[in-house]
């Protein structure tokens, strides 16, 4: 997937790899979790759209068992 530099360098700023339990377990690199994760988003013009940010949120809150859990994902992930 070919993406924004622009969208690359915001998200990368703040997105947090470190405790994907892929890249804890030593299976990928915190590269690859950040590929992964945005190859969830059709960017276009440097932007993912708030309806696909909604959109894959709501898949993974559904994934979960429990609110809490997703708070403390996100918190993890974004730096929050």
């Amino acid at each position: 997937m070919i993406w924004s530099k622009k969208v690359q360098l915001i998200i990368r700023g703040v997105f947090n790899g470190y405790k994907h339990p892929e890249v804890v377990s030593g299976h990928i690199t915190i590269e690859q979790a950040f590929d992964q994760f945005v190859k969830n988003f059709n960017i276009t013009n440097g932007k993912i759209t708030k309806v696909e940010w909604d959109d894959y949120y709501a898949a993974v809150s559904f994934s979960l068992e429990n609110d809490d859990h997703f708070v403390l994902l996100l918190k993890s992930v974004w730096q929050l």
